[in-house]
């Protein structure tokens, strides 16, 4: 199914209002990180410089860390605090005797200003490995693309900011869940940014609505169907399109151009697409039995990965040229097959004699 078409049915469904619920998406599990007691300015100051987890000296030592020589630190504000002063008790001036103040916590402190107190990012230190660091990279359809483009993949903790993310500057892309939208939107924003040269930093609308209904339209592409992920993304479609001041349907027309190149690109560098393309469009060229033996044990591991509810008819067509194979001499395994019929015909064979 070519990507016009895939989107056109997308944006169908969009009209006709039959867009399935938006569904919960599992997340990896989180961590005991101290930023994630912060103060929401605090944590911001940590997502701008890059980083998610920084902590101070001590606190590096207490897990087995050390602070790299020559680190930079981040500096987050943290309160200065001084104990309340217990008030006097005053006088009746009609009674001239004292009245009972509310009672007070005689340990009670106030805030009185900010001062910046240093803390070194993760990335700046070394030593024991922390649990999060050893979440897998989900493997997903199109992962390979994005180490031939040279980003840098990461699996992190669970967490309630964000499912994914990417920076253009670092071209990092961070995966909270193994969810398979999540990162194709992320890989979008980066072929978005190879299509335009540069795009713009925050959560521009436009940028925002190309990457998801490209994520949308690899979905369809990999075998998912529109009860899986289309509601979410019609929901943060439609978030944004809000802030724009248009429907959802308007929005997606403003960008389809866009998201037709996105797709378009990252179908053409997708090595295993081009590898499959390859295939179907060499003149000529003639397989032996064993190379596609070999070829449909691929396929199956593929399946495995992008379409499971095809992986029963795969391995049984798998099951059948296995047995085909092992029929075959063996210096019959390695000639080209010049008649199709001929495979046909023997397991025809096979199967009857079962």
């Amino acid at each position: 199914m070519k990507t016009t078409e895939v989107l056109q049915n997308i944006i169908e469904l969009f009209k006709s209002g039959k867009v399935p619920e938006a569904i919960a998406i599992a997340t990896f599990p989180s961590f005991d990180v101290p930023a994630n007691r912060w103060s929401l300015l605090n944590r911001l100051l940590l997502y701008i410089s890059g980083t998610r987890d920084a902590r101070g000296y001590r606190q590096w030592e207490s897990v087995g860390r050390h602070v790299k020589k020559g680190a930079k630190a981040i500096h987050i504000l943290a309160p200065v605090c001084v104990r309340k002063k217990e008030q006097p008790a005053k006088e009746d001036p009609e009674e001239n005797a004292p009245t009972e103040s509310p009672a007070e916590n005689p340990n009670q402190q106030v805030a009185t200003g900010f001062i910046p107190v240093p803390v070194f990012p993760v990335e700046e230190t070394e030593g024991e490995p922390l649990a999060y660091q050893e979440l897998p990279v989900p493997q997903i359809p199109l992962m390979e693309l994005a180490g031939k483009w040279g980003l840098s993949v990461k699996a992190v903790p669970g967490n309630n900011i964000f499912l994914g993310s990417y920076s253009p500057t670092s071209e990092t892309i961070e995966l909270a869940t193994a969810e398979e939208k999540v990162f194709f939107h992320e890989l979008a924003h980066h072929a978005h940014k190879l299509v335009l040269g540069e795009i713009k930093a925050g959560q521009d609308w436009q940028q925002e609505i190309v990457a998801e209904l490209s994520a949308q339209v690899l979905c369809r592409l990999v075998g998912k169907g529109a009860e899986d992920t289309l509601g979410n993304s019609y929901q943060y479609i439609a978030r944004y399109a809000k802030d724009a001041g248009i429907t959802p349907v308007a929005a997606c027309l403003r960008v389809i151009s866009d998201v037709e190149q996105v797709v378009n690109l990252i179908l053409k560098e997708d090595p295993q697409n081009r590898e499959r393309e390859d295939r179907r469009q060499a003149p000529g060229k003639k397989e032996n039995h064993l190379q596609i033996q070999e070829r449909n044990e691929q396929g199956l591991q593929i399946s495995e990965r992008m379409n499971p509810k095809a992986l029963n008819s795969h391995k049984a067509g798998l099951n059948i040229h296995t047995m085909l194979v092992q029929e075959l001499p063996a210096e019959m395994r390695v000639k080209p097959i010049n008649n199709p019929e001929t495979l046909y015909t023997m397991m025809k064979s096979i199967l009857a004699s079962d």
